[in-house]
């Protein structure tokens, strides 16, 4: 029986905030984003995408409220659509309490 392999964390840090945003990689082809709060200790957990997000070419805003992503979601039915299957967007990590 092969044993499960690790989750892979990649982190962004905020430049003037105590703010950063984890990407935990794994299970297979799943990254969940998960927003730390640095001054508090805290982890806020966000939600799952099926498909891969390229921590390289991501980016958090200096107050860590915005997060720019580059993420691909290759599958049969995203190269079937009109749409790509790869794109950058812009979000809120989660919005701090």
């Amino acid at each position: 029986m092969r044993a499960t392999p690790p989750p892979r964390l990649d982190i962004l840090q905020a430049s003037k905030a105590a703010v950063a945003v984890l990407f935990r990689r794994g299970p297979s082809k799943y990254v969940e984003v998960i927003r730390w709060d640095m001054r508090r200790d805290e982890f806020e957990r966000g939600h799952w995408f099926k498909g891969r997000i390229y921590v390289a070419r991501s980016d958090l805003s200096p107050d860590g409220e915005l997060l720019v992503y580059f993420a691909l979601k290759k599958n049969p039915e995203t190269i079937r659509s009109d749409y790509t299957y790869a794109w950058t967007a812009v979000s809120r990590p989660l919005s701090p309490t």
